[in-house]
């Protein structure tokens, strides 16, 4: 059996976002991400009143078909003063997840609890009494636990500050400083990870006169102590790389992902790059008038391969490469409800094979409240294998069910994959552009009962009317454009078609290699 990649449909994508906040007012809120076991658990400040925030944390588990599953809320910090727009969840010596923020307490004079402190998650998803670790002004965006050291860097005007977040420190006092290694103010949203051999990495964007960029370093595993001097990542000087927090990803080895802007010329391309290697390329955003570097995530796998996110000025995208993130197929993730060009924060985790994605998006452009936190848990495309002659296609596309299909109400589905010619519609009666070249059909099948959300189902393709599709060549893939027709049918009720205009997009290199056999006849 072999898998072709859908443009959307996409075979492993979910364009289907969950909203896990309410509504608030501040472009500036970056989300949080945290594992414990299965459990996932998101973290965001959020104003209450003018001088009021509270730090709000939801747990759940999450799946490619539903992303939120039995989500729980609970407040890590509740009517603070002010509290900060980023914080760092890490794990807890012991196990568990504890988390890390700034604020005031309140403004009297003197409360012990006015600046940085830890809380640590309890197993029923409530989070302790905090624990201060220093009056200094860093604002924590990463927190990691270094062997039995949980080790927190943080920024503000004096630098890039590394604290051992369970030594209570002297006023003002931070363990180290960074950015003095390279020059004045300022340094920016540093994020640290561990690789597989237990090395402890930095990132950080630097604004200082002469050393602009992004700048990576080794830090001692135990005590924070930076080790050796920083690297400057190449062509890394755009400040589109200083907006919502560096993206590092460490497993045997690490990858930081940002814009590249070599001075010479102009360019918009996200790239993954370690000192001592040269830039790898994972998507060119040219044209798209979005900033390559702005809004990007990254997150290894257990088996060492690389998921890269970014928005792409339409659309939220995601690829899973090899150790470098190379030569995954972009998919794409769609975006929540509203505007689509309201991306800002975006931050990624990978639960087991799949990447969990969260961000900060103004769905609601015209509104006085026009932000939310979402979530939405991506899958790797579906494998291809080898056959050993032509054989029929088997394409995994995605619906969600209108109700859920109990035993009280079953429901059915069946679908239908052809070509049309024009540009996709979404949103038209009749639409224009059906072909008559049908190229595969699912017979009705039954909903499995209690099922609701997001289903997916296979459509085979017949090899003989993939080759009749009129293909076009897009850079590297061979491109047709396709309608898929979901007829859903609950008892009681009429049918109801849903239409969904996408592509099929078929690599190239991978026909030529072999991978895809019987299918050159579409070069």
């Amino acid at each position: 059996m072999a898998a072709l990649a859908v443009g959307s449909p996409v075979a492993g994508a979910d364009t289907t976002w969950t909203k896990v906040s309410t509504d608030f007012n501040a472009n500036i809120v970056i989300p949080s991400l945290g594992l414990t076991g299965t459990t996932a658990v998101v973290a965001w400040t959020q104003e209450t009143s003018p001088s009021t925030s509270d730090l709000n944390t939801v747990s759940f588990t999450t799946s490619p078909t539903q992303d939120v599953i039995g989500p729980a809320s609970n407040k890590a910090a509740l009517a603070w003063a002010q509290i900060d727009f980023n914080e760092a969840l890490f794990p807890a010596p012991g196990g568990g997840l504890q988390l890390v923020f700034n604020g005031i307490h309140t403004i009297v004079t003197g409360d012990p609890l006015n600046g940085m402190v830890t809380t640590q998650r309890n197993p029923d998803g409530s989070w302790a009494a905090p624990f201060f670790v220093t009056s200094a002004s860093s604002s924590p965006s990463t927190a990691v636990l270094s062997g039995a050291a949980p080790l927190v860097a943080g920024y503000a005007t004096q630098g890039i500050e590394i604290f051992h977040a369970n030594v209570a420190h002297a006023p003002g006092a931070s363990d180290y400083n960074l950015q003095p290694q390279i020059g004045n103010c300022c340094g920016y949203s540093p994020k640290m990870a561990l690789d597989s051999a237990g090395h402890l990495w930095i990132a950080w964007y630097s604004n200082a006169t002469g050393a602009t960029g992004m700048y990576v370093q080794q830090l001692d595993a135990t005590t924070g102590a930076p080790i050796g001097t920083p690297v400057q990542a190449p062509n890394s000087e755009s400040s589109n790389n200083n907006s919502f927090g560096a993206a590092l990803a460490c497993a045997a080895t690490c990858r930081l992902v940002y814009g590249d802007s070599p001075a010479a010329g102009p360019a918009d391309t996200i790239v993954s790059w370690w000192p001592g290697g040269a830039p790898t390329t994972i998507a060119n955003l040219a044209g798209t008038g979005q900033g390559a570097g702005r809004v990007i995530t990254t997150a290894y796998r257990a088996d060492g391969r690389l998921w890269v996110a970014w928005f792409d000025g339409k659309t939220y995208r995601a690829t899973l490469g090899d150790a470098t993130g190379a030569g995954g197929e972009a998919q794409d993730a769609g975006v929540p409800k509203g505007t689509a060009g309201g991306a800002y924060a975006l931050t990624g985790m990978a639960v087991g094979d799949n990447l969990l994605l969260a961000v900060n998006y103004a769905w609601n452009a015209t509104g006085t409240l026009p932000f939310a936190v979402f979530v939405n848990t991506i899958a790797p495309p579906a494998p291809v294998t080898k056959a050993p002659g032509p054989r029929d296609v088997t394409l995994q596309v995605q619906y969600t069910l209108p109700k859920a299909c109990t035993a009280k109400t079953p429901c059915s589905l069946r679908g239908e994959l052809r070509t049309r010619t024009g540009r996709r519609l979404y949103a038209a009666t009749p639409l224009p552009g059906d072909t008559k070249l049908v190229l595969g059909t699912r017979g009705k099948f039954a909903v499995p009962k209690g099922k609701k959300g997001k289903i997916r189902f296979y459509i085979t393709v017949s090899k003989a009317q993939l080759l009749k599709a009129p293909f076009s060549t897009e850079g590297g893939s061979r491109v047709a454009e396709t309608r898929l027709r979901v007829w859903y049918t609950a008892k009681g009720s009429k049918e109801a078609l849903s239409v969904r205009d996408g592509r099929i997009k078929v690599s190239i290199a991978r026909i030529k290699s072999g991978a895809l056999p019987g299918l050159s006849g579409i070069l």
